[in-house]
This record gives structure tokens, C-alpha cells and sequence, in this order.
């Protein structure tokens, strides 16, 4: 059997003070006088659908977040070149630009390495983000992984079954 317990008063938290063990002492007391007769929430219904998609859309919020942070990390540590010439961008000029980084096929061709693999980084970053945007905005996202080289695990409003229209399939 549950039992749902209430917080306590105030006027009692504060006279006898603030911890996790008063208030334990204190609920249970509650329960074995019968001043807590309180049943749990069922978790069914309409509510606790708001409440899973809400999750969803938090997670992809944060990761889209976190992937801008990134972005920005990279741009200020990566190689001389690009952090002038991405530098003083708003956010979604930023992003616009990364996404559209041409990018040699391979690395080890590339003249210098280290700013072929930023450049590819960045793009990846990118394209991530802008997935990440619509999944928070449909409300609506769905995971799924191809193993295609323009797609990777991704929160998206649906799965993707041709390449983004700026890339070279293949």
C-alpha cells in the first residue's frame, strides 16, 4: 500500500528545522497517526503524456545547448584562420556558416589537417544543432540511427530518408 504524504506546514518545518531526516520522521508519524490519508497520483491520462513529451523536448533543448557551446568552444580554439573568419557572428549567423563549410573527402589529402578536421567538426556541430531545432519545436522527437555518412543518431520530428539538399549524396 501507498500513501501519499504532504509536505509539512511551514510553521513546523521551521520550528523544528530543515533536514531530510526531520521530514522523514515527520511523514512518518503522519502515516501511522492517519492524518495522512492522501493516495498517489495514478500516472495515467493526459497529464503524464504532457509529461513524457516535456521530457523529450527538455533533453533536446539541453543537447542542442550543449552542441552550441561546443560549436562555440571550437570556433575560439580552433586554428587562426577560421576563428577570424567566424568571428562577431550571431548565434544563427554562426550556425548558418558552419553548415554550409566546404569540406575536403579526406582529411589526410587536406593541406593542413587540423583545420579539415575543425571545418568537418564544425559542420557536423551544425547540422546536429539545426536537426536538434526542429525536434524541440515540432515537440515531437523521435530517435533514430542510419549509417549513411550525412546522418548519425539524431532527435528529429522524423526519420530522414535523403540526403539534406546542400550535400552531395553518396
Amino acid at each position: 500500500m501507498v500513501i501519499e504524504v504532504d509536505r509539512p506546514d511551514r510553521k513546523t518545518r521551521r520550528q523544528r528545522g530543515e533536514s531530510d531526516p526531520i521530514d522523514a520522521y515527520a511523514a512518518a508519524t503522519a502515516v501511522l497517526s492517519g492524518a495522512a490519508t492522501g493516495t498517489p497520483k495514478s500516472r495515467d491520462g493526459r497529464v503524464e503524456a504532457i509529461r513524457t513529451l516535456r521530457v523529450a523536448r527538455r533533453s533536446a533543448i539541453k543537447g542542442r545547448t550543449q552542441a552550441i557551446n561546443q560549436l562555440k568552444a571550437l570556433v575560439l580554439t580552433g586554428p587562426a584562420e577560421l576563428r577570424q573568419a567566424l568571428a562577431g557572428q550571431s548565434t544563427r549567423q554562426l550556425l548558418l556558416t558552419c553548415r554550409r563549410l566546404r569540406v575536403i573527402a579526406r582529411l589526410t589529402e587536406a593541406v593542413d589537417p587540423i583545420t579539415a578536421a575543425t571545418k568537418v567538426t564544425l559542420r557536423r556541430l551544425a547540422r546536429r544543432i539545426a536537426t536538434g531545432s526542429t525536434a524541440a519545436a515540432t515537440g515531437t522527437p523521435t530517435t533514430h540511427c542510419t549509417s549513411s555518412p550525412w546522418s548519425g543518431c539524431h532527435l528529429t520530428s522524423r526519420p530522414r530518408t535523403t540526403p539534406p539538399a546542400d550535400e552531395p549524396k553518396g
